[in-house]
């Protein structure tokens, strides 16, 4: 009462009195002389604020928050104070505002009018308080719920920042906002039924920054108008397509947006995206396009976003990963919920920042070895419900991970995961796997301070509907602080010392050597990554046990030319991650066999440097990584220092575009030189004899010196400018106008090449003796080109050939493969064949993996298998195919078959019976409302059958929603996760 009373003792008694109560205190209108703040509780769900809080202005004075005891009609002087700087007068039942209402609260910055029924002429035109910088007017039922509401009139707001219209059922709005908000910045118009043509009328503004218009009616939004707007967003809306000059229909037109930094789209009905339409819009750094129904995005249509943090994918229709490899700053990508049956060889190359990675809820059935490759950052990693039962050893090796989600999986064991290593891990989710029930977790090889979650405990487990739809969990965020680093000396593990103390790390190092050396003959590797470092003066680290030092992610600037003298003994050195501004590596080292400087080059002076790093005790980084990569340079990077040992060279992410001094490196054997500026002239510098793997990944080349080529074993050139590959004095035919400047490759002598790829360039034509002097290549992917047909013959020396990757091309036939006796690995997916002939494949004894998914096939003739007598999986999936001919698939040991997205309506037309030793097999995504057992009868009793596009569902089929309900009891007698286990008796 004490609020109350002190209001009522201010009040000065004029006539007209208005006496209201809120939960039987009373308020007296009108209100004066008021000297402390008033704040009354609201029973009413309120709309959150994003922006412009009342708590967000730090000179505000009093604060009056009056819910359900204004007057109906507000006037001047109902409330008289110079002190008040927020009035809060929600639920009120106001119908009318007079001019002038609020000119006895000159301080006022802060107006909440929200539910209430001020009429539509009084909505914004009471008047013109001259500190207000917010004002919010949600959920107002100014003329009984009627329909199209249109704003025509409004006073004229000189300093208002933000306004909240949200809820308000408006139609249109025919005020110019420009005049009448001069100074506004963020507009809150969600959950309104405005149409995009409205903003071409509207004149927003140009100190408008920030749009929010989620849930209206909007088909078609043209950005023209909006160019100043650095976020953008339209949730909940009726887009079907994101385009920038060639736009027909419900489309987002991206125009002239180079501000816009955040853009969200969720749940529209996105199914296109132009290629290019981002190239005005390049700044991005937040693309929210989830619950849309995207099957893939045009090659390159990222490239440009290289500020980009966070994407969002989930819930789409994605049959693979997207190319995200030029994505160098993202740091969050979410891809869960979609098709994607496997993460091939460098998915995932060259995000050194990312740190949250969702692959949940898809298909994926196998992961290849190198595909999380360069996700040094990696700390959550979501593989959840998907179809894994084993992991390649080192599939997640130098990666920081701290969250592992497999839940839903097949593991049988832990040592099917190959996480044995894996000593960063904090929590491994196993839940619903067969893992989590038949082992025993503290018999596992993990690390001492892992927790392993096998059971849903009560604060995830909020329905019977958990297990089978868990779209709504997420593995919490955590982000470490990096308080302290580790020793590491062989078996032992020590925690050491906070950043805070880094100098008294270094003493203790140091005081240690002698009695280190006395005790053993072990080596020391030293992690001081994350820890805030800014300089290395002479001699900051000595030890003659220390082999292994690692620096990555600091802050490093300024390193002293005897910094690692008393480190004789020094093999490995990582300084990525820092801000050296050099352009020469003047250092010696002796022994040094592995030096990675990714992402670590910039040509900002020493002073600049020092002068933008802030030295706090904390260790925060100040230098924003980002803010580097928008320097527009070229790295000249010269090798003035003699590094004799030097086996490994990491230069990945420094814009280097030319590359000299590698005779100082005369055993050098791997260089990785990928997302840098290389073109062709970068070739005519010295390269090692002894160099065998080159990594040149997303670069510019268009050309590459041959004599370079035929020491290679290794040549990974995926996402750069070739046009075409020949070999030899061929290579000098001009077959065509656009190879007039030779954007080629030139394979000639490449007898040692094992490995190659050419992913992701602008191939449109192969020779035929392209390949002729590569016999002992085991490995050639040649995917994400324009290759429409192949010659005859251009795979017949690659007798040694293991793997060959030619997905998402154009090709309309299957290449001729036959004779190619130790082929393992052939990928057709992405492509557009149409027929499966019975003559496609002879002579394959080693076949083990097929896939055709995605393509065009509505026909598999009879035997167009029957020679692949080692293939155990062969995906199907995502092409036209209505039925099968009987025993189109007998006689071989096939163990997994997808036959996904379809066109099947039987089970019967599949043709199944008689696959022995199959143990899975997939039929979702076809239009078959049931299917009889009787089809089934003679398949293995043990088959794992999927019968459920991914995503949540429910035991009776149905998409579950997973809100808090038990879901229905299930049909079939055993039931995990997506997949149906038939028991027979």
């Amino acid at each position: 009462m004490t609020y109350i009373i002190a209001v009522i003792l201010v009040s000065h008694l004029l006539g007209g009195h208005q006496v209201l109560s809120h939960h039987d205190r009373r308020i007296i209108f009108p209100l004066t002389h008021i000297d402390r703040s008033l704040e009354l509780h609201s029973i009413t769900k309120e709309l959150p604020l994003q922006t412009g809080k009342c708590q967000d202005y730090r000179n505000r004075d009093l604060v009056l928050s009056l819910p359900g005891v204004s007057p109906r009609v507000l006037y001047p002087g109902f409330i008289t104070s110079d002190r008040v700087s927020c009035l809060s007068l929600t639920d009120s039942a106001i119908e009318g505002i007079q001019s002038g209402s609020f000119s006895h609260v000159p301080n006022l910055m802060y107006l909440d009018l929200s539910r209430n029924r001020i009429q539509l002429c009084d909505l914004l035109s009471f008047g013109n308080p001259d500190e207000l910088r917010t004002l919010v007017i949600d959920e107002n039922d100014s003329q009984g719920q009627q329909t199209d509401l249109i704003l025509s009139s409004s006073s004229y707001f000189s300093h208002l920042e933000h306004l909240y219209l949200r809820k308000n059922l408006i139609r249109d709005i025919r005020i110019n906002l420009r005049h009448q908000f001069p100074s506004l910045t963020h507009l809150y118009l969600s959950d309104n039924r405005l149409e995009g043509r409205l903003f071409t009328h509207i004149h927003l503004p140009s100190t408008l920054t920030h749009l929010h218009l989620e849930r209206n009616w909007i088909t078609k939004i043209d950005t023209q108008e909006l160019i100043n707007l650095s976020s953008l967003f339209l949730d909940g809306n009726r887009i079907s397509s994101i385009c920038s000059w060639q736009c027909q229909g419900n489309d987002l037109v991206l125009r002239g947006m180079r501000g816009l930094k955040f853009l969200s789209l969720l749940r529209n009905d996105v199914s296109y995206i132009e290629p290019g339409c981002f190239n005005e819009a390049r700044n991005l750094q937040s693309l929210n396009l989830a619950h849309n129904a995207i099957t893939h995005l045009p090659p390159g249509i990222l490239d440009v976003l290289h500020q980009l943090e966070d994407l969002s994918l989930s819930y789409n229709r994605l049959t693979r990963v997207p190319d995200v490899s030029r994505l160098v700053m993202i740091g969050s990508l979410s891809i869960d919920h979609n098709y994607i049956d496997r993460i091939t060889t460098r998915t995932f190359s060259n995000l050194h920042w990312l740190k949250w990675l969702s692959l949940g809820g898809n298909r994926i059935s196998s992961i290849e070895t190198d595909a999380f490759t360069d996700l040094t950052s990696l700390e959550e990693l979501d593989l959840s419900h998907n179809q894994l039962s084993y992991l390649p050893w080192g599939w997640i090796s130098d990666t920081c991970l701290h969250h592992l989600d497999v839940r839903g999986n097949y593991f049988t064991s832990f040592e099917s995961l190959s996480i044995n290593n894996l000593w960063t891990l904090t929590h491994l989710y196993v839940q619903g796997t067969p893992l989590a029930s038949g082992s025993t977790a503290d018999r596992w090889s993990i690390g001492y301070n892992t927790t392993v979650h096998v059971k849903y405990t009560e604060s995830v487990y909020r329905s019977g509907c958990y297990v089978e739809c868990d779209g709504g969990y997420t593995i919490p965020r955590i982000t470490f602080s990096d308080k302290w680093t580790w020793v590491r000396r062989t078996s032992k593990v020590m925690k050491m010392i906070t950043c805070k103390r880094i100098i008294l790390l270094f003493i203790w190092i140091n005081l240690v050597s002698s009695e280190l050396n006395s005790l053993c003959d072990n080596n020391l590797e030293i992690n001081l990554s994350k820890t805030g470092l800014q300089r290395l003066r002479r001699k900051f680290l000595s030890n003659s046990l220390i082999n292994s030092l690692n620096l990555q992610d600091n802050q490093i600037w300024s390193i002293d030319a005897e910094a690692f003298e008393d480190l004789p003994n020094l093999e490995y050195l990582n300084l990525a991650g820092n801000f050296l501004p050099y352009s020469k590596l003047t250092q010696d080292f002796p022994k040094l066999k592995t030096l990675v400087l990714d992402d670590a080059l910039t040509v900002a002076s020493p002073e600049d440097l020092e002068e933008s790093l802030s030295l706090s005790e904390h260790c925060t980084p100040c230098l924003s990584k980002d803010k580097r990569k928008t320097q527009n340079f070229d790295v000249n990077l010269e090798i003035k220092g003699a590094l004799p040992a030097l086996e490994k060279l990491h230069l990945r992410n420094n814009r280097i575009s030319m590359l000299s001094g590698l005779e100082n490196t005369p055993n050098l054997t791997h260089l990785h030189l990928e997302n840098n500026d290389i073109s062709r002239e970068f070739f005519s510098t010295f390269i090692p004899s002894t160099l065998t793997h080159l990594h040149l990944e997303n670069n510019s080349i268009e050309y590459l010196n041959s004599s370079v080529i035929n020491q290679l074993e290794v040549l990974m050139l995926g996402h750069n400018n070739i046009y075409r590959l020949c070999s030899g004095d061929s290579c000098h035919q001009h077959k065509h106008k656009f190879y007039e400047n030779d954007p080629l490759l030139n394979l000639a002598g490449a007898k040692r090449l094992e490995e190659l790829s050419i992913a992701d360039n602008m191939l449109m034509e192969v020779d035929e003796d392209a390949f002729a002097d590569l016999e002992n290549l085991r490995y050639l992917n040649l995917s994400g080109n324009y290759l429409e047909v192949l010659p005859l013959d251009v795979f017949v020396n690659l007798t040694n050939l293991k793997s060959l990757v030619l997905s998402n091309n154009l090709l309309r036939d299957i290449p001729d493969v036959d004779d190619m006796e130790n082929l393992e690995n052939l990928l057709l997916n992405g492509n557009e064949v149409k027929v499966v002939t019975g003559a496609s494949f002879m002579n394959l004894p080693k076949l083990k993996t097929l896939s055709f998914a995605n393509n065009a096939l509505s026909q598999v003739e009879p035997g167009a298998f029957d020679d692949l007598t080692s293939l155990s999986e062969l995906d199907l999936s995502g092409n036209k195919l209505l039925t099968l001919p009987e025993n189109w698939i007998s006689g071989i040991s096939l163990q997994r078959l997808l036959l996904d997205s379809n066109s099947f309506t039987e089970i019967e037309n599949m043709s199944l019976r008689n696959i022995s030793g199959i143990e899975y097999l997939s039929i979702a995504g076809n239009p078959m409302r049931n299917f009889s057992a009787r089809a089934l009868i003679k398949l293995p009793e043990t088959l794992v059958i999927n019968i459920k596009p991914p995503g949540s569902a429910r035991d009776d089929g149905e998409i579950c929603q997973c809100y808090n309900f038990h879901c229905g009891e299930g049909r079939f007698k055993s039931f995990e996760g997506s997949e149906l286990t038939e028991t027979r008796r």
